[in-house]
């Protein structure tokens, strides 16, 4: 596999389909890949944890369609490889990673195995909700 050019404008329809199936790999192996193709300080040390969800949208465009959520010990089991790899960067990524109905469960998990910054890949509109912008933020 040749190297990716960490300078996404430069980086191939290839090239963006390799990183985009490496990102939904166990930590470690994320890890590996990211730092073969000089890119894992471009995704600022972190990994990611692709989960199902529903969307709350109907764009046309999207064909990853699913009406189900990933069980919550499936997401709990992926997140504690990281207590022995100690990333401290999560990105939480699904059609809607919001719309889970355990995602408090799943930022606290998070934190538990030793992530400390948690970032979401979201339309925003589960933000609306005061109370759960407010213990999203609470929680880091």
């Amino acid at each position: 596999m040749s190297s990716l050019n960490p300078r996404p404008h430069e980086v191939s329809a290839t090239e963006n389909l390799k990183l985009h199936n490496s990102l939904n790999k166990p930590f470690d192996q994320q890890k590996a890949f990211l730092k073969k193709n000089g890119l894992w300080s471009t995704m600022k040390k972190g990994v990611s944890l692709y989960y199902s969800s529903p969307c709350l949208n109907h764009c046309i465009v999207c064909a990853q369609k699913t009406n189900r959520f990933s069980p919550l010990a499936v997401i709990k089991r992926k997140l504690e490889e990281n207590r022995s790899l100690k990333i401290s960067r999560l990105s939480l990524v699904s059609n809607e990673p919001l719309s889970h109905p355990r995602i408090e469960e799943i930022f606290d998990h998070a934190h538990a195995c030793g992530f400390r910054k948690i970032e979401i890949l979201t339309s925003g509109e589960p933000l609306s909700s005061p109370r759960l912008a407010k213990k999203l933020v609470s929680k880091g």
